[in-house]
């Protein structure tokens, strides 16, 4: 992920020096890149899944905070796969491949709140403060659009996708199917891991 951030600053530092065919080497390099970041993705959640929690911690708290990795990789195949479909498009593929920033944020942020702020070292505290912080800087970015005149915004995918992530945190990531599910993706014999 950190590869895939460095990425995407050289890329923007390419085009606004003019050097367009390292940032054409680097796009093409994003097609070995983005899949491994999905496939280590889901990699680590079933290895996540499958190991027994520290003591003290119930195995359902674990499945339930995950539930926003699993939201992260969706939104970052997603909005990498825009990106790609739009590269011909400069407006929309500059944006969607910053949503992919975005997309793996969540694992930053989260972090940043869970350890370093005060009175945020709680699961539910953490999710809070990720979610407004991601949401607060991507509505700044769709208000930016608005005011350039992109009344559609690509940011209201990762937006959206991230929304959805976060309210299942709260809601579905406490249901016995969603349960199921994460013992059966902890049960399935993956090549690797």
């Amino acid at each position: 992920m950190l590869l895939w951030l460095l990425m995407l600053i050289a890329q923007a530092w390419f085009i606004r020096m003019k050097r367009f065919r390292p940032h054409r080497w680097l796009g093409r390099a994003s097609y070995a890149i983005a899949p491994l970041i999905i496939l280590s993705g889901l990699a680590v959640q079933h290895q996540a899944f499958s190991r027994t929690p520290p003591q003290g911690v119930n195995i359902e708290d674990v499945y339930r905070l995950n539930e926003l990795a699993f939201g992260m990789v969706l939104a970052f195949a997603f909005t990498w796969g825009l990106a790609i479909a739009y590269r011909r498009q400069t407006h929309l593929h500059v944006r969607f491949m910053i949503s992919t920033a975005f997309a793996i944020a969540t694992a930053i942020v989260w972090r940043i709140f869970y350890f370093w702020v005060p009175g945020c070292d709680t699961d539910q505290a953490a999710v809070i403060g990720n979610g407004a912080v991601l949401a607060l800087l991507l509505f700044i970015l769709i208000a930016a659009d608005w005011q350039k005149g992109l009344k559609r915004s690509p940011y209201w995918v990762v937006t959206i996708v991230q929304g959805v992530a976060h309210l299942g945190f709260w809601t579905f990531a406490r249901t016995e199917g969603y349960f199921a599910f994460c013992q059966w993706y902890a049960d399935l014999q993956l090549p690797v891991g």
